[in-house]
Formats: C-alpha cells, structure tokens, sequence
C-alpha cells in the first residue's frame, strides 16, 4: 500500500529547473576557489578591472589571472569586453551581487560609498 505522505513529497522537476540548477552549480563551482572569490568580490566592490590590476594587486602571475578570470566568465560570473588592447572584467548580475554580500556582509556598502566618492571603477 502507497503511503499518502509519499505524493507529498514528490516534486515535479522541470527542465527549464534542471538547466537552471546546472548554471547555478557552474556558479558555486566558479566561486569554490579561494582567489576567483576574492576577485569577484573586488569587481563588487570596486568596479571594472582589467588582468593587470589583478596582477598588481594579488600579486599573481598575469597567466594565473587569466585562467582564474576566464573560468569565471566561462561560468557566468564576470563579463569581459574590450578597451583598445585591454580587457575589462565586470559582475553585472545581481544574484552574484546578493551572493557576495552575503559572504561579505557590507560589501555593496563599500561599494556605494566608492560611486559616491566617485573612485568605484578607478583602478
């Protein structure tokens, strides 16, 4: 006999869920790494950053960046475009927003304080 708590529990999972399940997954994957976390929190904060002020400011090679930086664009976490010969680095997601602040509260704080300093996106 079918326990009537058992048609409770079933759920209907859709495709359209499976697909967003795996690109949040790829996500979490992304930001498992200590520095890709650390970087996306300073796009965040501070806005806009291209390989080298990475390079400058955590003091890895220019390769390591990339490779870090690529797999968070590869995930969906940054977008890059391009300036003359410099790539730029940005989160335009506010998913990833609310995800960073949770992980460090008073991030989007610093970060309003930055535009209203006018430095948010200086390097």
């Amino acid at each position: 006999m079918k326990d009537e708590r058992d048609d409770k529990l079933a759920f209907v999972y859709t495709e359209a869920e499976k697909e967003q399940d795996e690109a949040n997954a790829e996500i979490m994957a992304a930001l498992s790494h200590p520095l890709r976390l650390r970087m996306t929190r300073e796009l965040v904060r501070c806005g806009p950053r291209n390989v080298k002020s990475f390079v400058e400011q955590i003091n890895v090679s220019q390769p390591a960046v990339s490779q870090h930086l690529s797999r968070l664009r590869v995930a969906g976490v940054t977008k890059q475009r391009k300036e003359g010969t410099r790539v730029i680095y940005t989160v335009d997601n506010p998913a990833i927003e609310q995800l960073i602040e949770i992980f460090y509260p008073g991030t989007l704080a610093e970060r309003d304080e930055l535009i209203k300093n006018g430095e948010y996106g200086k390097e």
